[in-house]
């Protein structure tokens, strides 16, 4: 196999060594019709590329938009606006890691979005479609600069934007901070980078150290982006076998190599210093098995599939699913990658290089973390269907695809690699190329519309609605008990404090209003609240036992020696609150024993419900104190807090729709 020359047809001119992209000069032949129109055909003969990319791109911000529309705010994003709520943008509040991730710029986004407007999902979905467009339009830059205006670019722009590995992603805040930055980051410096081998001018090496920087403080991926760079250079724009190259690339820049390594390095010491910010410690996996089970299932049944317009199926819980292919599927999707990269070496042999490249950024950048960080906790089949792990994937899928079956445009320090540059192209390869963009097509569609039936934002919307109409009625100075937030308005299983009301509702709570809440209510409280599972808010009430009824027409337990002795019937096996309904006739302390332990609390004076914290099980509750001229003990109530089904509500009704 010979490498055609540069007057050889079909030969790609560099971009930035001196020439022209193809299509840019004038074809000499006048364009007949009105003058705006042959204008209009002039600047298109060299630019359709480029706007045919710009539409597709934006063709896929129209898509997305669709399925934000049907999603809401779940698990991490909670946490991610409360904190941006109460923090102040500091240092501290930008390198906190959470759950192992360093992430300043989206916790950078996150608190300006939220200071502007918190809970907004249709503010969310604009930020998230605009970087959806900033990290299509960065990939398209990033083709151009390595492929010139080559019209197959445009198939494999469209390998990214089809690919549903997005989905589930997209619909998650949390990940979208993380990811679609990472794009961004590492489609510009890519690009940078390339331009700094062929020209050899420094401003693309503060460019591509810029974007690198940019990458490493979205998320702890984009600390690989150099060791890409340089798999790329070694392996495509120098001559030779690959660790010649690598040789050869090393030494020719090893300046720019050592500038990488040292961001690389500051980014360690940074990271391993706020590690012990955390809120989870790494880990190693439980067994050995769960390893390979792990990324089995993450090629097979993910990846794979998803590069191909799958899963086709989804395993889904409300608002969020992963991938469930059907097994056939799958492995017919493992089949047709195979013949595509066993096609691509025939062309070029080196064509095995950017298929080592992508699956060593897959096992050692996706795989490795997540096992270290969650490996203990999940099984590795579950772990492999999530479809987030790869969402950056496909992006760099189009890269080395690209050099697999491309050439690169030539750059001026290292010689084109010889073999055959390009695939001959008849009609049998055009029309397998044409079917299978097609099935793309088809299957990321139908993988789109069974995501959308499969998953469900309702519950959270309406909850979420119901409870901002209920902080704007809710009764000056509200005391509310701080109980769990229904998992389905979570979007999963949390646990502790950021699970609770007071830190989900912290950043819609006007400080005004006097409203804020108690974990175990401890003392006098008159109209205590609860929000229920609609997020309206009820007058709490408790479930357990009450007091027997008062002998006679008293309307007062009578006092005894050991004190007032209130008899509780069928108590339950948990209590956690009582609950005493009293009337004083002046303000005092009291001691209230139960279940063989005694705490104190004073008294208002007047009518009034008092709440005391307690554990056990016990047949009576006895108040000593005040003497029955100043204390009116009425009906005793043990048990646990929940809200009242059947009191006054604020909202009326929940809101739904």
């Amino acid at each position: 196999m010979s490498e055609r020359g540069p007057s050889s047809p079909g030969a790609l001119v560099p971009l930035d060594g001196g020439g022209e992209p193809p299509g840019a000069r004038a074809t000499g032949v006048e364009t007949e019709g009105p003058p705006e129109f042959g204008r209009l055909a002039e600047w298109l003969r060299p630019n359709w590329i480029r706007l045919a990319g710009v539409l597709l791109v934006g063709a896929q911000v129209w898509w997305m938009a669709g399925l934000l529309a049907h999603s809401y705010f779940k698990l991490d994003d909670y946490y991610l606006v409360e904190r941006a709520s109460r923090e102040h943008l500091g240092w501290k509040y930008l390198t906190w890691v959470n759950a192992g991730h360093l992430t300043p710029v989206g916790n950078l986004i996150a608190w300006l979005l939220t200071r502007f407007s918190p809970y907004d999902w249709t503010l969310i979905s604009a930020a998230t479609l605009a970087l959806l467009a900033g990290a299509g339009l960065a990939l398209l830059r990033m083709l151009r600069t390595l492929f010139g205006d080559h019209p197959a670019i445009l198939l494999l722009l469209l390998i990214d934007l089809l690919s549903p590995l997005a989905f589930p992603g997209l619909s998650w805040w949390t990940v979208v901070l993380e990811v679609l930055p990472l794009e961004i980051a590492l489609a510009g410096a890519v690009t940078a980078h390339v331009r700094y081998v062929r020209t050899r001018r420094w401003r693309h090496v503060v460019s591509a150290l810029a974007w690198i920087v940019t990458g490493m403080l979205t998320t702890e991926k984009g600390v690989a982006v150099p060791l890409l760079l340089l798999a790329v250079t070694s392996a495509f724009l120098a001559r030779g076998t690959w660790r010649r190259g690598l040789l050869t690339t090393l030494r020719s820049y090893w300046l720019l190599w050592s500038l990488y390594a040292v961001t690389m390095l500051g980014y360690a010491a940074l990271y391993l210093v706020q590690l012990k910010t955390s809120s989870q410690a790494p880990g190693r996996p439980a067994q050995g098995g769960g390893i390979f089970e792990f990324a089995g299932t993450l090629f097979r049944d993910t990846f794979i599939p998803g590069m191909l317009g799958g899963p086709w199926r989804w395993f889904a819980n409300l608002d969020y699913g992963v991938a469930s292919p059907p097994v056939a599927l799958a492995w017919v999707a493992v089949g047709v990658t195979a013949v595509i990269i066993l096609v691509s070496i025939w062309g070029r042999l080196r064509a095995w290089r950017a298929w080592v490249i992508l699956a060593a950024w897959i096992i050692v950048v996706d795989c490795l973390p997540v096992l270290l960080g969650r490996g203990e906790i999940l099984s590795g089949r579950f772990l492999g269907e999530e479809t987030r792990y790869v969402m950056e994937v496909p992006g760099i899928a189009a890269l080395v695809i690209g050099l697999a079956f491309l050439p690169v445009v030539a750059a001026s320090a290292f010689p084109h690699p010889a073999g055959r540059t390009s695939l001959p192209l008849g009609r049998a390869s055009t029309g397998a190329i044409v079917g299978l963009l097609t099935a793309m097509l088809i299957g990321s569609i139908w993988s789109y519309h069974a995501y959308v039936a499969s998953t469900t934002s309702a519950p959270v919307r309406s909850w979420f609605a119901t409870a901002r109409l209920a902080l704007a009625g809710a009764p000056a100075a509200a005391v509310v008990v701080d109980a769990p937030v229904p998992a389905d308005v979570l979007g999963g299983l949390l646990l502790g404090p950021a699970a609770r009301t007071s830190q989900v509702l912290a950043p819609l709570v006007d400080p005004a209003t006097g409203l804020r809440f108690t974990l175990r209510p401890d003392g006098i409280f008159d109209h205590l609240m609860e929000f229920d599972g609609w997020g309206r808010l009820v007058p709490a009430g408790m479930l357990g036992s009450s007091s027997e009824p008062l002998p006679g027409s008293r309307s007062c337990w009578p006092r005894t020696p050991a004190g007032v002795v209130v008899p509780l019937q069928h108590v339950p096996a948990q209590v956690t609150e009582l609950k005493i309904d009293y009337v004083a006739g002046m303000a005092g302390p009291i001691q209230v024993s139960y279940a063989g332990h005694t705490e104190a609390m004073n008294l208002r004076h007047g009518l009034h419900s008092a709440y005391l914290p307690v554990s056990g099980r016990a047949g009576t509750v006895t108040i000593t104190g005040l003497t029955p001229k100043q204390l009116c003990v009425g009906e005793v109530q043990a048990g646990v807090l929940l809200p009242s089904a059947t009191d006054h509500a604020i909202p009326a009704l929940a809101v739904t729709g």
